[in-house]
């Protein structure tokens, strides 16, 4: 084997682990909201496994052969075979234990280009639901409660500036008081509109 076919073979290697780290991250459920931080930093993360196994360790065994080309295809392949066996097994534990999904796939992939409103509206929706789900409005249906919050979720999205999304979706600090406000004002009337016939509606906890 050539210096040149070791280098096709890296980079391939590299592509693979590549492919592998974005796959990772269209499965992963709600990785569509984050932010390209995020999204780069779990993509590299997801890629060094793969990476060590089918790239550094064949190039770290080579080198021990005083980068002979004629000794390189056995560290090449053997730690190929690892490597897809690595992604394999790791993809495997991630469907067993529920931590991706290729249903969500279909999801994700639109999500990543959406813009900061539709993000921020899906964000709020999802963790608005799950909100009433552990903490159900008595009387309430689950239709009623999914109203409720695709409701109160475009109401807080349409009050807030452009530079207020913005801050909500990166930001870790607390809100400030307008927009505490807007959160406030946003709930009362999709709880009217979505409730109104629950038999003893209480009202949802504020978000």
């Amino acid at each position: 084997m050539s210096r040149e076919g070791v280098r096709r073979i890296l980079t391939v290697y590299f592509a693979v682990g590549a492919l592998y780290g974005v796959f990772h991250l269209l499965a992963t459920p709600g990785s569509g909201d984050w932010d390209w931080g995020a999204i780069v930093r779990n993509i590299l993360g997801w890629m060094v496994g793969p990476l060590i196994l089918g790239g550094f360790l064949p190039a770290l065994f080579w080198g021990f052969s005083n980068f002979r080309a004629e000794r390189a295809r056995a560290p090449l392949l053997w730690c190929g075979l690892l490597a897809v066996l690595f992604a394999f097994a790791s993809a495997a534990q991630g469907f067993y234990g529920g931590s991706l999904s290729l249903q969500k796939i279909p999801q994700n992939v639109p999500a990543l280009f959406s813009n900061e409103h539709d993000k921020f509206v899906r964000i709020v929706r999802n963790s608005c639901e799950e909100n009433l789900q552990k903490h159900a409005v008595a009387g309430a249906t689950s239709l009623q409660s999914a109203a409720f919050c695709r409701c109160y979720a475009n109401a807080l999205a349409e009050g807030l500036t452009t530079r207020e999304l913005a801050i909500a979706l990166t930001s870790q600090d607390a809100m400030s008081p307008g927009m505490r406000r807007k959160v406030l004002l946003a709930a009362p009337p999709c709880r009217k509109q979505a409730f109104d016939s629950a038999q003893g509606g209480g009202a949802p906890p504020h978000h």
